[in-house]
């Protein structure tokens, strides 16, 4: 039996997640006191989800191939569970959604942006605190 690299044990746990879950799929995700929903969003519908919206969205650029990418995911989990209803946490799968990554210029995933009233208002790329993200969008709900 051949042993599986780290990366390749990460592709097959995004793999089977996906398949599982679902990519256009609403995951509900749990945690000790709360539920909170991440959507994701694809280029039909990023200008209504992220543009239009009327709070300020986190938007997770990624893919399943992308190690960091599995890092980052549960973080974004955890704010979406932080800050409520006070702003949305969205991801957007670059492989399955091109328009907007090319768009917004994303080179590097895992790429955060987050969104207020249509325009971009601050970027991290690589891994990003929960801590971090949570602050960001604390300073824009208020």
């Amino acid at each position: 039996m051949q042993k599986l690299s780290f990366v390749d044990k990460a592709k097959l746990w995004a793999q089977r997640t996906i398949e599982f879950f679902g990519t256009s799929e609403v995951k509900i995700l749990t945690t000790r006191n709360s539920t909170r929903r991440i959507m994701n969003v694809t280029d039909q519908s990023f200008e209504k989800d992220v543009l239009q919206a009327s709070k300020p969205v986190l938007v997770d650029f990624w893919a399943t191939w992308c190690g960091p990418c599995l890092v980052q995911g549960p973080i974004v989990e955890e704010v979406a569970n932080a800050v409520g209803d006070k702003a949305n946490v969205l991801k957007l799968n670059v492989d399955e959604n091109p328009t907007y990554a090319q768009k917004y210029g994303i080179m590097s995933i895992p790429t955060i942006m987050i969104f207020k009233s249509g325009a971009v208002v601050k970027q991290f790329i690589g891994v990003t605190s929960k801590e971090t993200l949570v602050g960001e969008l604390n300073k824009l709900a208020n």
